[in-house]
């Protein structure tokens, strides 16, 4: 009998995915030093809309591309379906 490494790798849900961008966020924005006011000042993000999206992980696309310019980290979200191409070692 084989070992079947797949099985011992958990394949992400939606739900776990959407955890980690969302404390990704809420990480970046505290090492950063920014309170939700601050960052709403600078993003034009209303701060309602941070609060729910630390909270409840609901945000739309226009807030993200609004917040992750304000973090600086805007290249990271232009790239995020980007087609990797294959590395080839012999051709």
């Amino acid at each position: 009998m084989s070992l079947d490494l797949q099985n011992f790798i958990e394949t992400p849900t939606k739900e776990t995915i959407a955890n980690k961008i969302r404390d990704n966020f809420y990480n970046l924005r505290k090492s950063k030093k920014l309170s939700r006011e601050k960052l709403s000042q600078i993003s034009g993000v209303d701060i309602g809309v941070i609060r729910r999206f630390e909270g409840t992980k609901n945000i739309s696309l226009k807030n993200i591309i609004n917040l992750a310019v304000a973090l600086d980290v805007f290249d990271d979200l232009v790239n995020i379906f980007k087609i990797k191409e294959e590395i080839k070692i012999y051709e």
